[in-house]
């Protein structure tokens, strides 16, 4: 699998979101400071509500920005059959009698990504499972913070 092109597509992915919220910040920072946010009575809240909602999206925006920008640095490295994993590596698992491909990125986790028809779900090192499974190879066991087991099939 190409590396590169999921590094692409991740980074692309994570862009969309990126310009997504910032058009949601500008509509909550707009929608906080109009003349309809202003307190009509003293149990009024929707103006406090409105920066509360407007903080929150920032934060999502300060978070993504700088995912975009960690993710714009990375390069990914090849992984012999002999590697452990790593960052820019891809994992086979076994988990609960299935295969499950991912992908070992430094921002980006939860997400998923289509390469050559196969769907890898993007890993990071942040992530309960990311910490197991770092530094691991292939045909080791582990055991997930939830309790449940698998197996490294392959690293690449």
């Amino acid at each position: 699998m190409d590396k590169k092109q999921l590094t692409k597509a991740l980074l692309a992915q994570v862009t969309a979101e990126l310009e997504i919220a910032q058009r949601a910040l500008k509509v909550s920072k707009d929608s906080a400071t109009s003349s309809e946010a202003k307190q009509e009575s003293k149990y009024d809240t929707r103006g406090l509500e409105e920066s509360y909602l407007a903080q929150g999206q920032a934060d999502q925006v300060a978070a993504l920005e700088s995912q975009v920008g960690i993710l714009k640095s990375f390069a990914s490295r090849e992984f012999g059959s002999s590697s452990f994993a790593g960052l820019g590596s891809i994992l086979k698992l076994r988990l609960a009698e299935e295969e499950s491909l991912f992908f070992f990125a430094p921002a980006g986790g939860g997400r998923e990504l289509q390469e050559q028809g196969e769907v890898l779900t993007v890993l990071t090192p942040d992530s309960p499972l990311g910490e197991t499974l770092l530094a691991r190879a292939a045909r080791d066991k582990f055991q997930m913070p939830n309790g449940r087991k698998g197996e490294v099939i392959s690293v690449e």
